[in-house]
Order: structure tokens, then sequence, then C-alpha cells
């Protein structure tokens, strides 16, 4: 399984428990990949499933909805709209981003979400990773929008308030040659 890092921590865990319930006898590698690898692993059949964000759009690998996340923004606890419940994005025009590099999924989708509500930053702090602008906000550098997922990870040093009505889905992908999978063959039997 390859995964993303910002899945990592939230999910995987629980999943492989499961899965090795259900087929104790199951060897299982679990691999933290940025998504410009995640979906080229897939379909060279390095993996046999890839967690990621949005759908792939390599002709040997096909993707499901498993779920939406929602998008939120992260803060530093005692930043003036911490307290409350929901934001617009465009209360944050004033506000320092940590964003994503405009080259990368999630970097492109934070600026989707800006543009949309015709926010142009005051100032940003661009960081590779996502866990990183989480890391930075909880350092009190800035605010951060992410999908809410990855921020839960590092509660409670950073405040996370849902950003309406924006959602994204992660993607579960899988390889499509043939009707079994040559490693493991119970992979596509119920997919």
């Amino acid at each position: 399984m390859s995964v993303l890092p910002r899945m990592a921590d939230s999910i995987v865990a629980q999943a492989v428990s499961q899965l090795l319930e259900e087929q104790p006898d199951m060897e299982v590698t679990v691999e933290v990949q940025p998504r410009r690898y995640l979906e080229r692993w897939v379909a060279s059949r390095k993996f046999d499933i890839g967690l990621g964000a949005l759908p792939a759009y390599h002709s040997a690998v096909q993707t499901e909805q498993i779920y939406s996340v929602p998008v939120v923004a992260v803060l530093h606890p005692e930043h003036k709209l911490a307290s409350r419940s929901s934001l617009r994005v465009k209360e944050l025009s004033q506000e320092r981003l940590i964003m994503m590099p405009p080259n990368t999924l999630l970097g492109q989708q934070m600026v989707d979400i800006l543009d949309s509500a015709g926010v142009i930053p005051n100032s940003t702090i661009l960081a590779s990773e996502a866990l990183l602008c989480c890391r930075f906000v909880a350092q009190g550098l800035g605010v951060s929008i992410t999908d809410a997922m990855l921020s839960k990870t590092f509660a409670p040093s950073v405040k996370i308030v849902p950003i309406r009505p924006q959602i994204y889905g992660f993607w579960f992908a899988l390889p499509t040659w043939g009707q079994a999978h040559e490693r493991n063959p119970e992979i596509h039997r119920n997919s």
C-alpha cells in the first residue's frame, strides 16, 4: 500500500489493523509517498493499493472515491479567529498564509480555494509538505488551509475551524490489469 504522508497518521494504521483481522496471514507493506510518486508506483505494480487525493490520471489505474474530507482553516490556538465555529475564506485575506507550493496538488487546491473567494494572499510562507504547514501554524507563524484529517494530527497545538462549504475527496487507487491481481487476488475480488 502506498499512501500520502498526511494520510499515514490518520487512517492507515486502523485500515491495516482491520485488514489483518480479516486476513491474518496477509503480508502488508506500507510506503509513505508524495502524490507525484503514488500514482506511478501503483500503475507500475510496485503497490497493490494507493490512497491519495483526487482521481489518478494514469490509464493503468482506476480510482474510487472512498470519502470526502472537509477543508479547514488551521490556526494557532491563540489566534483571534480560533474561537469561531466556521470561517469564510475571505476572512483569511489579511492573514499570513502558510501554503504548499502551487506545483503540488494541495498547493493548487489552496490557490483554487483562495481564487474562488477572491482572496489574494497578504503574505505567504511556502512549505513543501502539508505537515510542515501545520507545524508552522503551531509555532504561530501564520494560518493555513488543509483537510481536517491532517490537521487533527496536530491538536491541541493548533485550532481547526471548518471552512464552508468547500470539500474535496480522497480516492482509493487500484491497478486495472486483469481480473485478479498477480500478487494478491483478494484485492480485486471485492472491488
